[in-house]
Formats: C-alpha cells, structure tokens, sequence
C-alpha cells in the first residue's frame, strides 16, 4: 500500500517506478600524488586540456619537510608546483598560471608578502603587494584578472576585499559599505559584476552587484543566518548560486537558485541530503557547465527528488543523477569544498575519503559512460526498468496500490503533479 498526500484538487499525476540497479565502479581515485589535507578548488582552463587541484596538499621531495603544492594533470602525469604558503584558487590568464591565497615571503622578489603570485623560469613570483589577508578566489572575466578576498590594502590603496589588474597593477574595486567583510566569489551577469560572501549594505547580505560605483545588494539578498554561497555560474542566460541555502528563512531555493534578471527562482525542487527533507543543509560546493548541461557537486543525495550521491546535471528542465557514489562513508562530504572540474570529458572532483565504496584520498575521477542516471522528469530516466502509470486519486482514500511491480525490487518511486513538481510519498510493501 502507498499512503499519500491528501490533495485539494483533482489532477492527474504520472507515478514513475524504476527499478534500482547495481553496476561496476563509476568513481574512482585521481592518483593525487603527496599526503592530502583538503583542497580549496579544482581548476581547468577553457580548452579542458589541463585540471589543477590546490589548498592543503604537502608533497615530501626530499624527506627534509613537508612542503604546499599545487597539483596539475596534464596527458595523465601530475606535475607538482610547490609553493610558499597556501593556495586557495588558481587560474590560467594570457598563457601563465596565477594563484591566489595565503603565501610567505619570497627571497627572489625582496622578501615582501604577495597574496597573488605568477608562476615562470620554474619559479613563483609575486604580483603586488597585498597586507596579510587571504585572496580567496581569482577570475578571469572579459580577459581581466580579479582578485577577492579579506584584504584591506592592495598596491598601498585602501580595498574591501575586491581588486583587479590593469597594467600589471591591483587597482580595488568600490569600497564595500560594510566595514566587516569576507568576499569568496565575483562573477559577470548581463554585464555586471557580481560578488558572494559575508558581508552587509543595508541590512541585507550574502550577493551584491556593481551599478554606477557602488554594491547593491542583489534581489532581497540571502535570508537566514547560516545561509551563504559557495559557488556561482551564469548559464543559460542566468545567474545561478549555490551554497548553503534554508528555504525556510524565505529563499526561493533549496541550496541552489537561478537569478533572472528580475528575482531569484528555484531550480527544479532543488538539492536535499534526505529525502524530503528541506530543513537541514546539503550545500553545493562547484558548478560546470560541460556540453550543454550544468553540473553541481555537493554534500547532497538527491537533486530534484532523485538520487543523486555527490553530483547532478541540470539542463535548464529536468535534474539527472550522475552515476556513483561520494556522498557514503567518512567524512560523508560528497563533493568537497574544493569543488570540480572537467579535463576534456573527465570530471575531477575534490570529495570525502571514499568514492563507490573505496579510498580515494579526497580526490576521484568519473570513469562511467554516461553522466546521466535517474532523471527528474517523466522521461529520461537511463539504465532503469520504468513503468510509468497515469492515475487519477480516488477521492474516497489516501492510499493507492500499485501491483504487479517488475522483479522483486527494490524500487524508487516518483510522483509529479501536472505542473512538474515532485512530492514526497511514503511507501509500505506488501
């Protein structure tokens, strides 16, 4: 018996069953190499032919200490880059690798301190001079090079945590209203910049958009206290955010919105770690667009109501599972705050300590064929037996009873009213 939801109004619902399936591996290690602590993000350029991962990775060379590194994969070798402190972001910008985090002095360029440094002739070298907070995130956006962050000083002028390069010198962007800020993303959206993080103009905080020299907060901004954003991309057209998001404090997703030009909007029922459940967090940590469809990573299990361990693609209609498993096991991260990346077709991930059941060392790499499981809409749904059923509820009981189910299970059941909207259902077998 299938006790359900009592609905006001008649509609006609399509209820889809799949059978779940068992298959080989769908994730496995990156083969990282050095001891792992965590990654703060996974990079590749626009031509794909390159996937960095950096923040805390040491990297014994000679057995006399434990050294950073930023890692890169390049036809299949990784190349380690030491560097001198900690890398929170890199980036490829007019053919040469920059980073951004927290670095110590270099005695090739006089001993001062750069948060920024460029890597030629085999060597780091400073670009700038920052004071001693962090440059959390670097982006190239209209061939210019950004820099955020919790810095006050950039070049000997006074910043809130926002700069950029012109003519080989940091220039900050307009000051920030708030005098405590922590910036962790910028981006462009229908040609303005737009900013995440902690910080507050006029109550309101979490996004913010430069119009006519100054930061505006974006639509209400994001509502609830443990609310932020970790990750931010425009596809489609739109501005999408993800993060920490509580509906329950007013916002119009769960973990992940769109941004339309005019409000933010849910994205197809959203990202829950527990089914039906939209009151805890699950988080989104990267977001790629790869072939046409965005790809999301984060602490969740289901996307949209299906099942989806660690990873999802969305295509602007339906949310799809990707295959595997990283959300199971320690540390129960599914894709790690250093998010993800594509080399060519492979995707890397920064994730927990396992990946489909075995130690990957906090970083994996998908090896299936396809990146498309259980899909959110009526149609779609690959690698499954589906038997899709048109019912219309009897108004004199709660419960329906679907008999005559393929093989023995078990089964994942969907139900989607007319509008496409997923509801939760409770199942009991017979």
């Amino acid at each position: 018996m299938l006790p359900g939801k009592v609905i006001s109004r008649l509609f006609i619902c399509t209820v889809l069953v799949a059978l779940s399936h068992c298959g080989l591996a769908q994730w496995i290690g990156a083969d990282v190499p050095g001891y792992t602590a965590n990654f703060t993000q996974v990079y590749s350029p626009p031509d794909r032919d390159e996937v960095y991962y950096c923040g805390f990775n040491d990297v014994d060379l000679d057995s006399s200490g434990w050294q950073p590194a930023i890692l890169r994969y390049e036809a299949g070798i990784w190349d380690t880059l030491l560097i001198p402190g900690t890398a929170y972001s890199v980036v490829e910008y007019h053919d040469t690798l920059f980073a951004g985090g927290s670095f110590a002095p270099h005695p090739l360029d006089s001993g001062f301190t750069s948060d920024v440094q460029y890597y030629a002739l085999n060597s780091w070298h400073a670009l700038g001079v920052f004071n001693d907070w962090n440059v959390r995130r670097l982006r190239v956006l209209d061939d210019t090079l950004y820099a955020v962050g919790s810095f006050t000083e950039v070049d000997g002028q006074t910043a809130t945590g926002a700069a950029r390069l012109i003519n080989g010198l940091w220039v900050p962007l307009p000051l920030l209203p708030s005098p405590f800020y922590s910036l962790l993303d910028i981006i462009k959206h229908n040609g303005r910049l737009v900013i995440s993080g902690s910080f507050f103009i006029n109550g309101a905080t979490g996004i913010a958009y430069l119009d006519g020299g100054q930061w505006n907060i974006l639509g209400p901004g994001i509502l609830g206290g443990f609310s932020s954003i970790h990750a931010m991309a425009v596809y489609q057209g739109d501005l999408y955010v993800g993060g920490q998001i509580d509906m329950g404090a007013g916002n119009a997703g769960r973990d992940i919105m769109r941004w339309d030009g005019t409000q933010f909007q849910p994205v197809g029922g959203g990202l829950q770690r527990n089914l039906g459940d939209n009151s805890g967090f699950s988080d989104v940590r990267g977001m790629e667009e790869h072939n046409g469809v965005l790809y999301v990573g984060g602490g969740f299990r289901y996307a949209g109501g299906v099942p989806a361990y660690g990873v999802a693609g969305w295509d602007g209609i339906q949310w799809c599972g990707v295959p595997g498993n990283l959300s199971d096991g320690p540390g129960h991260l599914g894709v790690g705050q250093g998010g993800m990346a594509f080399y060519y077709d492979t995707l890397f991930v920064a994730c927990g300590y396992l990946a489909d059941g075995d130690s990957v060392r906090l970083a994996a790499k998908f090896i299936g064929t396809n990146y498309a499981d259980t899909c959110s809409g009526p149609v779609g749904i690959s690698e499954a037996a589906v038997v899709s059923l048109t019912l219309a509820p009897n108004p004199a009981t709660d419960q329906i009873t679907l008999a005559d189910l393929p093989g023995t299970g078990p089964w994942y059941i969907q139900l989607f009213d007319m509008e496409g909207r997923a509801h939760a259902i409770r199942t009991e077998a017979k």
